[in-house]
């Protein structure tokens, strides 16, 4: 089993539009925090293999990082719809927010730890 949520220890909900990535609306229900997470996979009798509070998008890849994500969806008003416009479209949105481009290129060294990762076996 693998698990991914965010973490409800990095949310600050005094800055709403910064948890667009963390809080993933409407599709997170419940969000755990670490201690929470690690008990509720031992008391459902799983072996815990892996646990660190990285975000599965934060990769040294080039514009997959939670940090340029993040903000990109910001820049577009905080809807996530932005990231699937035609590719055009977001060029030009990319070059009337230079900042982006560092975001894209960098912001994978600048993680806010504001998920969580959980890989665990049930014991046989």
């Amino acid at each position: 089993m693998a698990i991914s949520t965010p973490n409800s220890d990095a949310i600050d909900l005094h800055e709403p539009l910064d948890q667009v990535g963390p809080l993933h609306q409407p599709y997170h229900r419940h969000i755990p925090s670490a201690a929470e997470l690690q008990r509720m996979a031992s008391e459902g009798g799983w072996q815990v293999v892996e646990f660190c509070k990285d975000s599965w998008v934060d990769t040294r890849v080039p514009f997959i990082n939670s940090g340029f994500m993040c903000r990109f969806a910001k820049s577009g008003g905080g809807f996530v719809d932005v990231g699937f416009d035609p590719l055009s479209t977001q060029l030009n949105h990319l070059l009337a927010h230079p900042s982006l481009i560092f975001w894209g290129l960098f912001g994978s060294f600048f993680s806010r730890k504001t998920d969580l990762m959980i890989a665990a076996f049930a014991p046989a």
